[in-house]
């Protein structure tokens, strides 16, 4: 009878496992049973077997161990080593159910947080854009594998739009540098932030920045081909990897700026300010950089293919590939003219 009301109470148990899991492992389940109840089983039956059947030594006076056996068969303590082993394996498997519910419900409100921050974007007022701004970047880099290439192409695309709405036709004669608006530096400032490990990189393609103030501004490996950057003021700037394709650099102060392995390739940085900027391995094929200030400039392994350098200045910090001769190319060395007056 107890036998009876101890495997009832276990297959109620089993079952209250079972109704709450979506996915019944029963190959696992009759595994179970059959290899972790055997093998649970075996020794007490197998000494039950030899105390009870083939020996018959005991009185009822007797305390040995196998008259205990012989009088209380383990019926019971076999059935629950028979019924342990799948219900352990039912509640790792409810346990493993009820993180991934977990991770669900999650991922819904990351859903939902992503989808405010971008409501917030397109709000009229200032201080909500930030906020979203703000808001995508917690997101990014909390769930980087899931939102982190969609979050960068939102903040791309949003300096891209914003960028339109400044002036493109001011004279470059008028050197009073403009300030961008300040979510257009936050969200740029986000995106020089973010650990990108994803392969998506910043898409400016054609942003406008026209005598724009970005001094210090990150954007590694991002992508600026065709922007207007002409007069903007880009000291310090890390554009290291970035791609600059016919980008518009005229008269930007690019002064120990990071151009290293930059694309330029017909780029126009004519009358460019560049003295001190670092361009080793930058690729400037057809660039145009007649004019432009290369003064302690660094050009270790740049690739100089056709460029434009007639009138740019260099001097003896001015550090040029192996085999390139500056004076062949145009290039006016400072003070030479005094020399010769």
């Amino acid at each position: 009878m107890r036998v009876l009301i101890v495997a009832w109470r276990a297959i109620r148990v089993m079952w209250a496992c079972l109704t709450k899991t979506r996915e019944l492992p029963w190959i696992p389940i009759s595994i179970t049973v059959i290899i972790g109840g055997g093998l649970a089983a075996t020794p007490i039956l197998l000494y039950y077997y030899l105390c009870v059947v083939l020996t018959n030594v005991c009185s009822d006076s007797s305390s040995d161990i196998c008259c205990l056996v012989r009088d209380n068969p383990p019926w019971l303590l076999v059935t629950g080593l028979a019924i342990a082993s799948p219900t352990i394996l039912l509640w790792f498997w409810r346990d493993k159910h009820r993180r991934k519910d977990l991770r669900i419900a999650g991922t819904g409100q990351v859903t939902e947080r992503f989808s405010r921050a971008i409501e917030h974007l397109g709000s009229g007022e200032m201080a909500v854009r930030l906020g979203g701004i703000y808001a995508l970047e917690k997101i990014a880099k909390d769930n980087p594998d899931d939102y982190m290439a969609t979050i960068i192409e939102t903040l791309s695309a949003f300096v891209r739009e914003e960028s339109k709405k400044r002036d493109d036709e001011q004279e470059l004669q008028d050197r009073k540098y403009q300030d961008l608006n300040a979510d257009v530096m936050a969200a740029l400032a986000v995106l020089g932030r973010l650990d990108n490990k994803t392969g998506t990189q910043a898409d400016l393609t054609r942003a406008n920045f026209n005598r724009a103030l970005l001094s210090g501004v990150i954007l590694k490996g991002a992508i600026l081909d065709g922007a207007n950057l002409m007069g903007a003021y880009l000291v310090e700037v890390d554009l290291t990897k970035a791609s600059l394709r016919a980008a518009k650099l005229k008269k930007a102060i690019l002064m120990e700026a990071n151009l290293t392995k930059a694309k330029l390739r017909r780029a126009n940085l004519m009358e460019a300010n560049l003295k001190g900027a670092i361009l080793t391995g930058a690729y400037l094929t057809r660039t145009i950089l007649t004019g432009a200030n290369l003064k302690g400039a660094i050009l270790t392994g740049a690739i100089l293919r056709e460029p434009s350098l007639e009138g740019a200045m260099y001097d003896s910090g001015t550090v040029f590939p192996k085999g390139f001769d500056p004076v062949r190319a145009g290039m006016v060395l400072e003070g030479a003219g005094e020399e010769q007056t």
